[in-house]
C-alpha cells in the first residue's frame, strides 16, 4: 500500500513537470520585456500571457501527464472542467479566485475520469 501511495505521488510529480517547465521561459520573457530592461511590450505581454493562464496550463498538463497514453482528450476535458469550476465558484462568491488550485483539481479529476471511462 505504501508503494502504491508513493507511486501515485511520483506520477503526479512527473505530470507537474510539464507546466513547471514553462515557468522559467515565462519569467525570462517578463523580465526582459520590462520597462527597465529592454522595454519591449510584446515580450512582456508574452510572459504575462503565460502567467495569466497558469491555472489552465496546470489543468491541461496534469491531465495529459496522468492520463493513460498521455492522451490530449484528457487535456481538453481538463480545460472544460477548469472553465466550469471557475464559473460555478464565481456564482457562489465573485471574490473567489482559486487560481492554480482549480487547475490542479480539474487536471486530477479529468485524468481520473478519462482513465476510468475511456472508450
Amino acid at each position: 500500500m505504501k508503494r502504491d501511495f508513493l507511486g501515485g505521488f511520483q506520477r503526479l510529480g512527473k505530470a507537474l513537470m510539464t507546466p513547471v517547465a514553462v515557468l522559467p521561459a515565462a519569467a525570462l520573457l517578463l523580465r526582459l520585456g520590462a520597462g527597465d530592461v529592454l522595454d519591449l511590450k510584446w515580450m512582456f505581454a508574452a510572459g504575462d500571457a503565460i502567467f495569466g493562464n497558469l491555472a489552465l496550463l496546470f489543468a491541461i498538463g496534469i491531465a495529459i501527464g496522468l492520463a493513460e497514453e498521455n492522451n490530449g482528450v484528457a487535456g481538453l476535458a481538463a480545460a472544460v472542467g477548469f472553465f466550469v469550476l471557475t464559473k460555478v465558484a464565481n456564482t457562489f462568491d465573485s471574490t473567489i479566485n482559486m487560481g492554480v488550485l482549480a487547475g490542479i483539481i480539474s487536471g486530477l479529476l479529468a485524468a481520473f475520469l478519462y482513465t476510468k471511462y475511456k472508450a
